[in-house]
């Protein structure tokens, strides 16, 4: 059944269409297999008079959302924005899937009126400071009392979060070479996180002339006049499309131009596939950032994650993550019962536990899996802490600082024919025991195109790989930036002397193109049964080698690897 957008319409609909948009899916939740549909043209979203709601969504912020459209609990829904511009006005989230299923999102774009970060073009860098000409029209901004604010008509930096400095090179829009990003902070935000807090530079601001901004702060290195430094300045709140405990969704023909998170987040849910996805800036645009965070990520979903023929450039983070999450025993309840918190602050609320999922019990340290267990039972004490009881006994050895993850709620995944660059730092980041296919990719980010890891003491991101093919991909001076090989297999492994046996297996990587200034192209920690084949070389002379003399293949602690040289592409 068709649910025409025009039908909802009033006159108020132009300035905002929210209101529109709940009395459409309104009509929606009462038709059979609806297909909401707009019509070509610019359609405008505020968050005033939209619907909010409180979400965990996992490797984002944590809160209050407002949201222009709530997919909740629908089945069969079918939007096609018909190539209309969706674009939103102050901090609103596009798209929430919520416990819905055989969902369709398709042509349509999503743009910001203004982004959720803001850029500048480097006039002057001292050791104390750093001038940036700053554009008040499309990068509003004031200065009060040496504290800088970025705002807009809806809204106004907050100083809650690390603000994140980039530089970019203006003729490439890519990140430029070395060291090229860091935090600073205008207060103390070790209560979030202490790491980052640590590594954040203290700033204030000035205004010397008019347009031009100076941050005064120790800069670790000078930043080149005339590049564009670019100021992450708004906490993970509002990504493009928020997946939670959905199946079957497609997002298919939609370009995200700019969102204030993450492009597509999905945890907990079932067969996702984007097709033809663009996570980009709006071409001729003079903006640098389009997604503030990932281009996409996925956490405990299940099923098929499927990525074909997509776009994903100028993020400000990877261009997808697929993981689960690792949680640490905090105390053994009983023979049967553990008590487990989830230990990085943007996974508090995830808990991924059903009765009848397998759990793997990880030594932290070594990496290493005990045993297994199967649920019988999960209760939620609070967004940090659980309980899961199991059908049988708590294996003999397992104890408090142990690691347990969801070992049956990971993907198969399948990403063929997409194109990746231009951000900050990495590609795909793939971490599951299903089969994994990354075929026909081009990559060209700044740092490492795959990196396949594994991590219980910091980022909390599982699992173990056990069947992951790395064919037909070219790979075009990745890891320029920092010299870094294209491909990284490396869990983080505290004291891998300890361990007895790999944290991967069954990974392959063959019929591969390398066209790249340096000569590492694989680095792998901790793998056994790697096999890397069949692939070809060529040197770049797109930049000067910044990791002269390390070999093409480095392998630490893996075994029964099986590394055949490169033939010249």
């Amino acid at each position: 059944m068709i649910i025409d957008i025009q039908d909802h319409l009033d006159e108020n609909s132009s300035v905002d269409i929210v209101p529109a948009v709940q009395r459409a899916l309104a009509a929606c939740r009462t038709a059979d297999h609806p297909t909401l549909r707009f019509h070509p043209g610019v359609y405008h979203f505020r968050a005033d008079r939209a619907p909010e709601t409180f979400s965990y969504i996992s490797n984002n912020d944590s809160g209050v959302r407002r949201i222009a459209f709530p997919l909740v609990a629908m089945n069969g829904l079918t939007l096609d924005g018909g190539g209309a511009e969706f674009i939103f006005h102050g901090r609103i989230t596009p798209f929430v899937v919520d416990h819905s299923s055989n969902m369709v999102l398709r042509n349509f774009s999503v743009d910001c009126d203004r982004p959720f970060y803001s850029q500048g073009e480097v006039v002057a860098c001292t050791a104390q400071s750093l001038d940036l000409r700053i554009s008040q029209e499309e990068f509003p901004y004031r200065v009060e009392g040496r504290t800088l604010y970025f705002t807009s008509a809806d809204w106004m930096s907050l100083n809650d979060c690390s603000w994140l400095i980039t530089e970019f090179d203006p003729r490439t829009r890519a990140p430029t070479r070395s060291m090229y990003y860091y935090p600073i902070k205008a207060v103390s935000i070790a209560h979030l996180d202490e790491s980052t807090d640590k590594w954040a530079q203290l700033f204030t601001s000035t205004e010397p002339e008019p347009g031009v901004v100076r941050l005064h702060y120790k800069t670790p290195w000078l930043h080149t006049i005339g590049n564009i430094v670019t100021i992450s300045h708004e906490k993970r709140n509002n990504p493009g499309v928020f997946i939670h405990e959905s199946r079957n969704v497609a997002i298919e023909d939609v370009r995200l131009y700019h969102v204030g998170a993450m492009g597509v987040i999905g945890q907990l849910s079932a067969d996702i596939t984007l097709k033809r996805v663009v996570v980009a800036t709006r071409p001729g645009s003079s903006r640098i950032i389009s997604a503030k965070a990932d281009a996409t990520h996925f956490v405990n979903c299940e099923g098929t994650i499927r990525m074909e023929d997509c776009q994903f450039d100028n993020m400000l983070d990877d261009a997808t993550n697929i993981h689960g999450i690792y949680s640490r025993i905090s105390r053994v309840a009983g023979k049967d019962t553990i008590e487990a918190e989830l230990k990085h602050f943007q996974q508090y609320g995830i808990c991924s536990y059903r009765p009848g999922d397998r759990v793997a019990f990880t030594e932290a340290q070594t990496m290493q899996t005990l045993a297994e267990g199967v649920v019988a039972e999960a209760r939620v004490i609070n967004a940090r802490f659980f309980e899961l009881r199991f059908k049988a006994a708590i294996p003999a050895g397992v104890c408090s600082g142990f690691a347990v993850t969801n070992v049956t709620r990971l993907p198969a995944v399948v990403i063929r024919g997409c194109r990746t660059g231009n951000n900050r730092p990495r590609g795909f980041l793939l971490s599951s025991n299903r089969p994994m296919l990354i075929e026909g990719n081009t990559f060209y980010n700044s740092s490492h195109a795959i990196h396949v890891s594994g991590d219980a003491n910091y980022w909390f991101e599982s699992g173990p790989v056990r069947d992951l093919t790395i064919r037909g991909n070219t790979f075009l001076n990745c890891g320029y930036a920092d010299g870094a090989a294209p491909i990284n297999i490396r869990p983080e492994v505290p004291k891998p002397q300890e361990a007895k046996a790999g944290y991967h297996l069954g990974i392959v990587i063959e019929d591969n193109t390398f066209i790249s200034p340096n000569p590492n192209l694989l680095t792998a920690h901790h793998v056994d049964g790697l096999v890397f084949r069949n692939n070809r070389v060529k040197v770049s002379d797109a930049f000067v080698p910044n990791a002269a003399g390390k070999p093409p293949v480095q392998l630490c602690g893996c075994r029964d690897a099986t590394v055949l040289p490169c033939s010249p592409a």
